[in-house]
């Protein structure tokens, strides 16, 4: 990953978890491979003033984006023992009728298998 998350946690001062790790590999190996690749954020959160701001909708993929070839594609990050939810297996489904590359992905191998790239 070199200096990418260690300049981020010294900037931000948290460090970053596991999955956050896996996800910026995962994305940065996408990229290499022509994949244009988006990390969406998804929940509640606080502005400033404390007012609540909801964003993304339950479910929705940690990573998407646009493979070398135009194809939309959606991938849920999760470590060796993270569980997906409920809502991300049925995002993950919808995208499969929809005939959307899209998965869970625990590595580096396994994302570029998911989107058939690499």
């Amino acid at each position: 990953m070199g200096s990418y998350g260690n300049e981020k946690q010294k900037k931000v001062g948290v460090p970053m978890n596991k999955e956050s790790i896996l996800m910026h590999k995962i994305s940065a190996a996408l990229s290499e491979h022509g994949c244009f690749v988006l990390r969406t954020n998804s929940g509640v959160f606080y502005d400033s003033n404390g007012n609540r701001v909801r964003v993304g909708f339950p479910g929705l993929s940690d990573l998407v984006g646009f493979r070398p070839d135009g194809k939309f594609f959606a991938l849920e990050i999760k470590t060796a023992t993270g569980r997906p939810s409920e809502e991300q297996l049925k995002f993950i489904d919808f995208c499969h009728r929809k005939g959307i590359p899209a998965g869970i992905a625990r590595s580096v191998e396994e994302a570029l298998q998911i989107l058939e790239v690499g």
